[in-house]
């Protein structure tokens, strides 16, 4: 299994040296903590390390535009990362065909719409997300590919299903603010890790060019 940094270190400390590939890791947050700030620096800092492999970022809850203008606003160069709006099992798979990504990264898997087969109508999201995930597990083993799925989590904050979910993840993580009101730093802690029974943090403040590392 190869470890690819991605040179945000703290990420990368969480994640055991890097993103593995295959792997599959979940990444969950509020709302605002900076989940896709942090997913768009991943996927720079994969693209330029692996060279001519391409990175798929599929959209299912903003427009293609918005996290464009937000890239740029960070100063984070896209060059070789597809970012496609994607709602649906079939066009990810149509994406997946035609691009040959090394990494994937679902930002958010909650917004995947999945019609049910019998009634046309969609599934539940409890039932959505576990359909989801196993649906990229299976992907990321088959083609030897890194994925992120992203998501929210419930008004407790925690991960929704992570008890099922755990099962088709290597690593699950939580993205939250600080306890501290008065200070904006962001934990990322490990919720599950297969094979390792420490749990390692890492913690970010938010710069105008995106999530950065703090020593605390």
């Amino acid at each position: 299994m190869k470890l690819v940094p991605t040179g945000i270190d703290s990420f990368d400390r969480v994640l055991g040296g890097g993103v593995a590939r295959p792997s599959m890791t979940l990444l969950a947050g509020d709302p605002g903590t900076g989940k896709t700030t942090l997913m768009l620096q991943v996927a720079c800092g994969w693209r330029k390390r692996m060279g001519d492999a391409p990175v798929l970022y599929a959209c299912s809850d903003q427009k293609v535009e918005h996290l464009e203008v937000h890239a740029r606003r960070i100063e984070l160069s896209m060059e070789g990362v597809h970012m496609r709006n994607c709602l649906g099992l079939s066009a990810l798979e149509l994406l997946l065909n035609t691009l040959h990504p090394s990494l994937l990264i679902v930002d958010t898997m909650h917004c995947m719409s999945l019609p049910s087969e019998r009634t046309g109508t969609l599934v539940p999201p409890s039932v959505s997300d576990l359909l989801v995930a196993r649906y990229a597990f299976d992907v990321a083993h088959a083609r030897q590919m890194a994925v992120i799925l992203v998501c929210g989590t419930t008004r407790l904050g925690t991960v929704p299903n992570q008890r099922a979910l755990e099962y088709l993840f290597d690593r699950v993580l939580l993205l939250r603010m600080s306890d501290d009101q008065r200070s904006d730093l962001k934990g990322l802690r490990q919720l599950h890790v297969v094979g390792q029974r420490d749990r390692v943090r890492g913690t970010f403040a938010m710069g105008p060019r995106g999530l950065v590392s703090a020593s605390s």
